[in-house]
């Protein structure tokens, strides 16, 4: 999944998805700065959700103290437009990864919001977590992605 670093950085800048402090996505310090984060966490696998999560349409870059905070927990359900926007900015810049997502999350735009809805819906049901309680960042938040 770390192969998607560079298509998420594309579209994330250097800053983490959760909390936009800036990371850093490439170079040496790419471990230390940055982390590949699952929006609906990869633990959904091991309790039966059947849908890959390692898809690029469920990671996004993340700063360390925001990917250890949120760990196996639902986001918030009101960061789920930002993850759409962002597979949708991939899909319009004709990155190499488009087809990928197109093919998984479907081909229009309502189609792809409609999947990813029925995506988080169904991790909340595995996991029994509250949409409007889910996991928010420890430390500011400034939705500039």
């Amino acid at each position: 999944i770390t192969d998607a670093r560079p298509a998420l950085n594309g579209y994330q800048k250097g800053h983490c998805f959760y909390c936009s402090t800036e990371i850093s996505a490439a170079g040496k310090d790419v471990a230390k700065g940055s982390h590949v984060d699952h929006f609906l966490p990869h633990t959904l696998m091991s309790k039966g959700m059947a849908m890959d999560l390692d898809g690029v349409w469920n990671l996004v870059l993340a700063c360390k103290d925001c990917n250890l905070s949120k760990s196996y927990k639902l986001p918030h359900k009101d960061l789920l437009p930002r993850l759409n926007t962002r597979n949708e900015f991939l899909i319009r810049s004709h990155h190499p990864l488009r087809e990928t997502l197109i093919k998984v999350t479907g081909n229009s735009p309502f189609e792809r919001s409609r999947f990813l809805s029925n995506a988080y819906t169904v991790a909340s049901d595995f996991l029994q977590q509250n949409p409007t309680r889910g996991w928010r960042t420890p430390h500011r938040e400034s939705p500039v992605l």
